[in-house]
């Protein structure tokens, strides 16, 4: 009974205790989005940020038709290794759950059991050969022990990196894409409402929520991945 005390108060606390895997990889989410100059990267101390910058509503050269809600796992060497298009509430089972594709026959994997062969192991990827994937333009399984075509992503304060170079280095790396609105505001809703008509309060408070609802996907990461509690 002692022991289901902790538990039964963070419950209490916090609503929920999330899941940690034991072995953390690096995590870099990149912004397919031009820059929201709201956001504070400060807030979430495990995930570097790097953004997209578009040719007239195109992708940069190099780069796939990459999605928010993708995230892609890679080995020391940039070898893609797993990937999946489950991001968001559904985080809370990538630990345990079988949601990271690995190409084999239609097979997937745990991120417990991603972390602990990269990382506790040290697996590297045996690079494939030949791609056989039909469209070499458009992601997808079948660059699965392939490195990824490279492209230009920017820091927040504009400096160039190859996004080759963000893959590698790491035993696991995981990177992903996520979206958020350049023109919404998250301090609006902060702010004293006492100069603001009612109305405009309240618009300035809804803008505050869908940029923290935007946020979403970063804040699950560092919930389940690190174990942080995002909502203090």
């Amino acid at each position: 009974m002692k022991k289901m005390i902790p538990t039964l108060l963070l419950l209490i606390l916090f609503g929920e205790v999330y899941a940690q895997v034991k072995y953390q990889p690096k995590v870099i989410a990149i912004f397919l989005s031009p820059k929201n100059e709201s956001f504070n990267p400060e807030r979430f101390p495990d995930i570097d940020f790097y953004y997209v910058k578009k040719i007239k509503y195109k992708n940069p050269e190099g780069m796939l038709n990459y999605k928010a809600g993708q995230a892609l796992a890679f080995d020391k060497n940039g070898t893609l290794v797993s990937f999946t298009n489950i991001i968001g509430s559904d985080m809370d089972y990538w630990p345990d759950q079988g949601n990271f594709f690995t190409g084999k026959r239609g097979e997937y994997t745990t991120l417990h059991e991603l972390t602990r062969e990269y990382i506790k192991k040290g697996k590297i990827m045996k690079e494939g050969k030949k791609f056989k994937g039909k469209n070499p333009n458009v992601f997808g399984s079948s660059y699965i022990s392939f490195k990824l075509p490279d492209f230009i992503v920017y820091t927040a304060d504009d400096q160039e990196k190859s996004f080759a170079d963000l893959t590698k280095g790491n035993s696991l790396t995981l990177i992903v894409f996520v979206y958020l609105d350049p023109d919404l505001n998250g301090n609006k809703g902060l702010e004293d409402g006492k100069n603001k008509t009612g109305k405009q309060y309240l618009k300035d408070v809804k803008q505050t929520k869908n940029f923290e609802k935007e946020l979403s996907d970063l804040k699950k990461i560092e919930e389940v991945l690190f174990g942080r509690n995002m909502r203090l």
